[in-house]
């Protein structure tokens, strides 16, 4: 029945979702407001917490619109969450920014939820997990890029301003733009860039370039990339040489 439920709200949760850009956030709010709720929000069982729906949530209960809860069954809160960050990145039409940045959100859980769950299967792979267990490697696959982007969006998080995330996020910059751009602000003073020669900074973006190569050519091999991945990767590559070609 539909109505006003008083749910559990889970920081760890609703901060593994993405934030909504202005536009999603209006189309959210407009279907609310038109239709109401037609989607029922997901609800760990027994213990009243969120745990998919908190954008629609807090508008409901802010505009008086009703809706409907189902449960289901969670082992702990991480479960939960991998389970969310799984409906979420196969349900919404993320940058692979956003989708880079839902796993690593969390990637304390998803190397222990693999290590408790040898027989775990990838949404993506459909592999089993078993033995010595790659961390980034899993994260990677979830969000469907290679290993090497997925550190490349960690860096960003981590010493990225504001705008530079926004700009990530929306994909109004690409995932490398953005890392090299951090790394000749951060990590290059300013005189050093003035002065140096471009042999170094050359040098730096065939490694990087090289880097990218060799993990498609391995995901490739080992049968993990579908034509849809290898076509993101040239993409993702041929972008890399263009943003060093215009340096």
């Amino acid at each position: 029945m539909k109505k006003l439920h008083d749910l559990i709200l889970s920081k760890r949760i609703k901060e593994s979702k993405p934030p909504l850009q202005v536009s999603e956030e209006t189309h959210l709010h407009g279907d609310l407001d038109s239709n109401g709720c037609i989607e029922p929000l997901v609800v760990w069982k027994g213990t009243r917490i969120l745990v998919d729906g908190y954008y629609r949530y807090e508008y409901c209960h802010e505009h008086g619109i009703p809706f409907d809860i189902i449960e289901m069954e969670f082992e702990d809160e991480d479960d939960a969450i991998l389970w969310a960050v799984k409906m979420q990145l196969a349900r919404w039409n993320l940058t692979p920014f956003q989708k880079c940045e839902m796993v690593l959100s969390f990637e304390a859980g998803i190397a222990a939820e693999a290590k408790k769950r040898q027989g775990w299967r990838s949404d993506i792979n459909g592999k089993r997990l078993g033995g010595s267990i790659d961390t980034r490697k899993i994260l990677a696959n979830m969000a469907g890029v290679s290993t090497g982007t997925l550190s490349y969006v960690k860096y960003i998080i981590e010493n990225g301003d504001e705008e530079t995330l926004r700009q990530a996020r929306s994909g109004e910059l690409s995932i490398y733009g953005a890392y090299r751009s951090l790394i000749q602000r951060l990590e290059v003073p300013a005189e050093e860039v003035r002065t140096s020669s471009t042999i170094k900074a050359a040098q730096s973006d065939l490694s990087s370039i090289k880097t990218a190569v060799e993990e498609l050519i391995d995901r490739v091999r080992d049968g993990e990339a579908s034509p849809k991945t290898i076509i993101t990767e040239l993409n993702r590559v041929a972008e890399m040489i263009d943003d060093a070609n215009s340096r």
